[in-house]
């Protein structure tokens, strides 16, 4: 006989949500009513970076240990210590690890525990979620109400979501439209628990060098304005370091810095220039791009062309104006057509 698989979200997901109309919208407020020493700001989670109701975004390369990154930072707000020289308070904390193995990533969370000499706090909570589907509209339902009931006892958590990705299902990361439905979810989570969120997420490939700290992340550039903080990590002339270029909305502004990475923390090295970023390799003559890369990226995708030249743009690293030359070529090449009522690409011959 089959062994019956829990499901968490079964019987969840049929329970009907409905919201009385008097709740749907906030109130209006009128200027008179906007007095300054009323004012109360959200409480700080990590000062001058992160306070309750709002997103912070960790973005950086493949294998650049933003998981070990964000569990550090768990462990440090969950605990009331600092994270990379920024203090805490110690606040809830609802992991929600969307990629890795079960027994893999509670081997780290005692690894970073043990680095940082503190028993794993109460207020650390874990939810393997691995496999749940959670871009599936009705499961998400579900783990919002489940949320709801958790955060009875576990008040206002910071929800950490690793990797947002595992949130796109079908989802293009280069629509802004796609991206921006993803990032409402994590509003709605927010929302549904008062509390904070927290999500890493990765770079284009190749070399960020030459990129503006807003334009090294992957997929449509939402995914950078939407947060409330990002910091990005980009790669440093010295091996396992990397700058952290801090870009913050509702905070008053933070000066780059470099972490350096010592199993299995990062620790901040104030000895290192942080615009001293790793520089591409030279590779002798420069390699041309021809018009076959559009088509080749666009693949059997139908795309529309601001969304196309996101993709080659992030995958290539090429420019916005060699990206014009290049499809208007591919185009008289009939290597790629476009309908000229929806604006959209597709590869000659589907």
């Amino acid at each position: 006989m089959d062994e019956k698989i829990y499901d968490p979200f079964a019987s969840a997901k049929l329970i009907p949500v409905q919201l009385p109309p008097a709740l749907i919208f906030p109130p209006l407020v009128n200027g008179a009513n906007i007095i300054e020493k009323n004012i109360k700001l959200p409480p700080p989670i990590i000062t001058g970076i992160l306070s309750r109701c709002e997103k912070f975004e960790l973005a950086g390369g493949a294998k650049s240990f933003k998981t070990w990154a964000l569990i550090d930072q768990s462990l440090a707000i969950s605990s009331g210590n600092d994270w990379w020289e920024f203090e805490t308070s110690p606040t809830n904390v609802i992991y929600l690890n969307l990629e890795i193995p079960e027994p893999f990533f509670e081997e780290r969370v005692c690894a970073v525990a043990k680095a940082r000499g503190i028993a794993i706090p109460s207020r650390f909570n874990v939810w393997h979620l691995r496999g749940q589907r959670l871009y599936d509209q009705n499961r998400w339902l579900a783990l919002l109400l489940l949320l709801k009931d958790i955060t009875e006892k576990c008040s206002n958590p910071l929800l950490v979501t690793d990797p947002v990705y595992k949130l796109l299902g079908g989802r293009n990361e280069n629509a802004a439209g796609d991206v921006q439905s993803l990032l409402e979810q994590l509003e709605d989570a927010v929302q549904t628990t008062q509390g904070a969120n927290t999500f890493g997420h990765h770079f284009t490939k190749g070399n960020q060098a030459f990129k503006e700290p807003m334009d090294r992340a992957s997929g449509s550039g939402v995914f950078q304005r939407d947060p409330d903080t990002l910091f990005t990590m980009t790669s440093h002339k010295k091996e396992t370091a990397f700058t952290i270029n801090p870009i913050v909305r509702n905070h008053p502004p933070i000066e780059d810095f470099v972490v350096e990475w010592d199993y299995p923390l990062f620790v901040r090295n104030e000895k290192l220039d942080p615009e001293e970023i790793k520089q591409p390799k030279p590779r002798g003559p420069k390699t041309k791009f021809s018009p076959g890369v559009i088509g080749q990226m666009l693949k059997n995708q139908t795309l529309a062309t601001k969304d196309l030249r996101a993709l080659v743009m992030n995958e290539t690293g090429m420019s916005r104006s060699l990206f014009y030359d290049l499809l208007k070529q591919a185009e008289e090449q009939k290597s790629i057509i476009k309908d000229g009522i929806s604006d959209t690409w597709e590869r000659y011959g589907g």
